[in-house]
């Protein structure tokens, strides 16, 4: 069969998931057959206590912990996110929904604030709150009349010949 000369093709996700698999494997292969030559049995330059030690790590700091008792995995209360970022977990709906430790809009009400004061701070507090100084009437308006005596919308000659 005769590949198309019409362009690039463009891979579906599927075959893109298998050329992946692919390479990987490839990878994992050439890496094993290096170790093997250098007399490094996991693959690694690793131990099997340090390999086991780095699996129980990897576990911990996922965001859910696989539980080798009854085989699946449970939620963790403490996340790592909320372990490097010291964020609390505690979470109120009616607070502005901003995870910055320093929002500055937390338990502000800006319309309130806005309708107390005599000059505004914020333009857009005043839009719709007084009818509009100029309304448009109309009056000034240009209006495209266009005659279908000589205009086509088709661009075709529908004239009729005087011979």
């Amino acid at each position: 069969m005769r590949m198309s000369n019409y362009g690039r093709e463009s891979p579906s996700p599927g075959t893109k998931m298998g050329q992946w698999t692919e390479y990987c494997t490839r990878e994992e292969r050439i890496t094993k057959n290096i170790a093997m030559k250098n007399g490094q049995k996991n693959g690694t330059w690793l131990d099997d206590e340090e390999i086991k030690a780095q699996n129980e790590g990897a576990f911990k700091n996922a965001y859910y912990e696989f539980d080798t008792s009854t085989h699946s995995r449970k939620n963790i209360d403490n996340r790592q996110y909320d372990r490097i970022f010291n964020a609390d977990c505690n979470y109120d709906p009616k607070l502005h929904r901003d995870d910055r430790s320093n929002a500055k809009s937390r338990g502000l009400d800006v319309v309130n604030e806005e309708t107390r004061r005599v000059t505004p701070l914020l333009s857009n507090a005043q839009y719709g709150g007084r009818p509009p100084l100029e309304i448009p009437d109309g009056k000034h308006r240009r209006v495209a009349v266009v005659k279908g005596e000589f205009f086509s919308n088709s661009r075709i000659s529908l004239g009729q010949n005087k011979d």
